[in-house]
């Protein structure tokens, strides 16, 4: 494939309709829709165990992003940080959060259907 094929491809790629779009002061308004899919798709596949650990994980990234965050004590210093629910032995991911900068605490809600806090 070609760059400027891929640069077209990438240019018109949306995951979200701009004229449903409702509330614009979430800053993950675009991909909204596509983590809410996913995440609605791992929980029912998989039956979880009782060992559930609480993990986050941080994804490089050094370009302009309002969602970047800094880290000085990390040696991955700028990145995004996401928020997971996940099984400790196998590591399956059963729900997730990337973290916009919101001011939003962890709830109650971010657990997986049928545990118990």
């Amino acid at each position: 494939m070609s760059r400027n094929c891929w640069e077209q491809i990438w240019n018109f790629w949306h995951f979200s309709d701009k004229l449903l779009v409702q509330n614009t002061d979430d800053r993950l308004y675009k991909v909204r829709p596509v983590l809410q899919h996913l995440t609605q798709r791992f929980q029912p596949v998989y039956k979880l165990a009782q060992e559930l650990s609480l993990d986050e994980a941080m994804i490089p990234w050094r370009s302009r992003l309002r969602i970047r965050t800094y880290n000085p004590g990390k040696l991955i210093k700028y990145g995004i940080l996401v928020r997971m629910v996940s099984e400790a032995t196998t590591g399956y991911i059963c729900n997730m959060e990337i973290y916009a900068a919101g001011g939003k605490k962890l709830e109650d809600k971010f657990l997986c259907p049928g545990t118990e806090p």
